[in-house]
């Protein structure tokens, strides 16, 4: 690992190619939204921020699903290249740095209406959070909104110390320049302590079980998440403090669900919640009840509330989209306070409908009216317990989706294309969305095989086939690849019809296909 330039930061291999919703400005001003706080709407002259964005995947979707223009720092250099490349290949109106934040500050940039830091706020020095403090200050617009996320206490508490592990084996212990194996010696290390019952398992009974998930983890994930030489775990009113010297006020998560008090807090905890005068000791208060190990928050530079009627009347008006088939959807689900039921007497009607007229958005407006008895209210709150899993999406308005349609397009094309050789990303833009959809490499290639003509499962299956066999690979089964022909030939088929019935639609009413 180079340390001229990397300032402890893990940069031997790249970090994973995920998707965060939670990027996406439209998404932000969603959740802005349901705490009743306005905001800027999205234009072609915006300018969005994401700093630390790793292989610059949510960035490169977010640049071709809305309007206006994104910037973007990360200081690998390898991960910038990609991001460029992907941003290159699909047209993108982006800027992209490979500066530390330092240097970020003398690049020439505008006013951005956003900033976007994910997980990135817990793995830098203390020097380069005022550097981020700093960035936030001088360049977020007045009425502009800042995301950040990151490790907090009190829910890392008790797993902090595994961590501590990891690292006195890696400063102390490792002597081996391989940084794969490093990590797993670091994992057996920490394995072999605790395998010895040290008095610290009485605290956490539970940390042997959590090592074991972490073994099923992507090296990278594992690597960027747990090894680098800074790892701060804070408290959310310590963050708020820092952050409020760069004149940016808290709004709220980005968590849907958490505007739905009731389903993560028990009712004596928000009765005493409710006696303390100050909102930062609130919203500390509440991470005590439900063990939170990663807060997502959203604050803004200058705050204009929104009356009652204002805020149901912008929620009754924005389009939402369904995710997911009707039937991935299950009867029961598990907020901070334990499992709850969803009433199928209300949820049921509203999922159908949201999938009729092949799965096209719709108003909440739309909605009442088509479900006359079900009350606002009811609707609201299972729209926002839908949006928390992320089985439906807001829209943008529907006039803005066309001019972004070819944005998007470009970029799927470019990510399609990668499909024939790698299942690296498995997500797909929507300029409907604004955003992201998981897209498997499987799918992925069906939809190649569909724009080349081809419309029978057997014959999808076959494309698929011939193109993972060329390179050695089987469809796995229980995590083992399946070795005859006809049995992958079986599964892929199986898969390209769930597929075309279901899937393909839903892509369909998203614009992604």
């Amino acid at each position: 690992m180079s340390r001229q330039w990397n300032e402890g930061y893990f940069t031997d291999f790249n970090y994973t190619y995920g998707y965060y919703r939670e990027l996406n400005p439209l998404f932000q001003r969603f959740c802005m939204l349901l705490k009743g706080v306005w905001s800027e709407p999205l234009s072609t002259e915006a300018a969005h921020c994401e700093l630390g964005f790793g292989q610059g995947l949510s960035f490169n979707i977010h640049a071709a699903t809305n309007p206006g223009k994104f910037y973007g720092n990360d200081f690998n250099p390898s991960q910038a290249l990609h991001a460029q490349t992907l941003s290159t290949q699909a047209n993108l109106n982006t800027s992209i740095y490979d500066c530390s934040f330092a240097q970020f500050l003398t690049q020439e940039l505008p006013d951005f209406d956003s900033i976007s830091l994910h997980g990135i706020w817990s793995w830098v020095s203390s020097e380069n959070r005022q550097y981020l403090l700093e960035i936030v200050r001088k360049k977020l617009k007045v009425g502009g909104q800042l995301y950040v996320s990151y490790n907090s206490m009190p829910g890392w508490a008790a797993a902090a110390p595994l961590r501590q592990l990891f690292k006195i084996h890696n400063q102390y212990i490792n002597h081996t320049a391989d940084s794969l194996a490093g990590i797993s010696q670091a994992l057996d290390f920490s394995e072999k302590v605790l395998n010895l019952n040290p008095k610290y398992l009485l605290e956490a009974p539970f940390m042997k079980q959590r090592l074991e998930r972490l073994r099923k983890q992507d090296p990278s994930y594992i690597a960027h998440e747990y090894f680098n030489d800074e790892w701060t775990c804070m408290y959310f009113a310590d963050v708020a403090q820092l952050l409020e010297s760069s004149k940016v006020e808290f709004i709220g998560t980005a968590d849907p669900g958490d505007c739905l008090e009731a389903l993560n807090l028990s009712a004596d905890a928000l009765q005493y919640i409710a006696t303390i005068p100050n909102p930062i000791a609130q919203e500390q208060l509440k991470d005590y009840f439900v063990s939170r190990q990663f807060r997502k928050d959203i604050y803004a530079k200058g705050k204009r509330l929104l009356s009652l009627a204002e805020r149901t009347e912008a929620l009754r008006k924005t389009r939402f989209a369904l995710m997911v088939e009707p039937k991935a959807i299950p009867e029961k689900l598990v907020m901070p306070l334990g499992e709850i039921g969803l009433k199928q007497e209300i949820y049921r009607p509203i999922i159908d409908f949201l999938a009729s007229n092949h799965f096209a958005p719709k108003t909440i407006d739309e909605i009442t009216i088509a479900l006359p008895n079900l009350p606002l209210g009811q609707c609201l709150d299972a729209f926002i317990v839908l949006a928390h899993f992320s089985y439906v999406a807001p829209c943008h308005p529907k006039d803005l989706v066309p001019s972004l349609r070819a944005k998007s397009d470009t970029l799927n094309k470019a990510i399609l294309e990668r499909a024939q050789f790698n299942g690296n990303i498995s997500y797909l833009a929507s300029p409907v969305i604004g955003g992201g959809i998981a897209v498997n490499r499987f799918e992925q290639l069906f939809m190649v095989a569909l724009r080349q003509g081809m419309k029978k499962e057997s014959e999808l299956a076959q494309y698929v086939f011939d193109i993972i066999a060329k390179q050695g690979q089987r469809v796995l089964k229980d995590g083992k690849p399946i070795e005859s022909t006809e049995d992958n030939l079986a599964i892929l088929s199986t898969n390209a019809k769930e597929f075309l019935s279901g899937k393909l639609e839903i892509l369909k009413a998203l614009q992604v296909y």
